[in-house]
């Protein structure tokens, strides 16, 4: 195919384009570098259902974990710790009560988190 171009333009008197003739390599232009995905701070896993506060006290959970900023002795105590943070730093509540997520509802959560640091 690429004989049959530079014959059709040889026959016309016209210069082939650039990088048809067979002497001359063809580079493809590099792939980007970063993607379009990278430049996108995207939202964390959406798991369905109601709005809740799940991944806000997973991340201070975890962060107390690390930094040792909880006196807590026992994860009960612990999620009851994070449920008063909860209480002024939560997004979601509940339409009849006004209220944050519970603290067993939290224990449920953190459980892995707090079996992994202690």
């Amino acid at each position: 195919m690429l004989k049959e171009a530079e014959q059709l333009y040889a026959e016309g008197g016209l210069e082939p384009p650039f990088g048809t003739q067979s002497d001359e390599p063809v580079f493809a232009d590099p792939a980007p570098t970063t993607s379009a995905r990278s430049l996108v701070v995207l939202p964390t896993v959406n798991r369905g259902g109601r709005p809740t506060d799940r991944d806000l006290v997973l991340g201070e959970a975890d962060w107390r974990l690390r930094h040792q900023q909880t006196k807590a002795e026992s994860l009960a105590a612990f999620a009851r710790e994070l449920r008063e943070w909860l209480t002024d730093h939560g997004e979601h509540r509940t339409k009849k009560t006004n209220d944050v997520m519970q603290a067993d509802t939290i224990e449920r959560h953190i459980r892995p988190l707090w079996s992994r640091h202690r």
